[in-house]
């Protein structure tokens, strides 16, 4: 059982949505507005259930919204639909505002846990990485709870390695928490970087065009 969970009946769910439909249509794109709900709906367990993240209310729809919105200014936001319902997200954000962090991007994934555990999760973030290097951005950190063994051995998986570890950091479910910083550059570091493109300058791109369909080719052949 994973301790990052509230209560402690609370079990991840079996790997069955994914499992009773092995030929279902799987597709990584961009999110638009109109997902933003249905987003949330993903996100929600992990405020309610879980140390994964250190919200303690659910925000409303709108609040939410603006979030994201936010976000999508500059950097991808990528959602993992199977059957047309999104299952997971995964999402780069600022990791510090000054300029000279620009070529560094916190990055985070939330999944389903019903949808855990077919390498959905891994080729998700494997595709938002992609999209940061057409970016021009070469390290990625993810903030994660120490406790949160699942999530620090998929980041392992996915090249990361803890920089740093932050102790009693948050305190949530009655209990104080830890947090690791883990880094993976993933593209070479320029002696002199040029600054680097929003997302919506790459969208109409062959590049990133190219590379949603390879990605997706290889999600439908899971």
């Amino acid at each position: 059982m994973d301790v990052y969970y509230k209560k402690i009946e609370k079990v991840v769910l079996p790997n069955t949505y994914i499992m009773e439909n092995p030929l279902a249509k799987k597709q990584i794109r961009l999110a638009t507005l109109d997902d933003y709900p249905a987003i949330l709906s993903v996100y929600t367990p992990f405020i309610t259930d879980t140390t994964v993240t250190f919200e303690y209310d659910v925000p409303p729809v709108v609040e939410f919204a603006v979030r994201l919105d936010t976000i999508a200014q500059t950097y991808p936001i990528l959602v993992l639909e199977v059957e047309e319902r999104i299952v997971g997200y995964a999402y780069a954000a600022s990791f510090k505002p000054r300029a000279a962090y620009q070529w560094v991007a916190e990055t985070v994934i939330y999944l389903r846990p019903d949808c855990s555990g077919n390498g959905l999760g891994q080729l998700l973030y494997f595709a938002l990485i992609e999209v940061l290097k057409l970016q021009g951005i070469c390290q990625g950190i993810g903030v994660i709870t120490a406790e949160n063994m699942v999530s620090v051995g998929f980041h392992r998986k996915m090249g990361y390695h803890e920089s740093a570890r932050l102790e009693k950091v948050g305190f949530k479910f009655g209990r104080w928490l830890d947090v690791l910083w883990m880094q993976n550059q993933f593209a070479q570091l320029p002696e002199q970087p040029p600054i680097i493109r929003p997302i919506g300058d790459i969208v109409g791109t062959d590049d990133f065009k190219t590379l949603l369909l390879q990605i997706n080719s290889r999600l439908n052949n899971y």
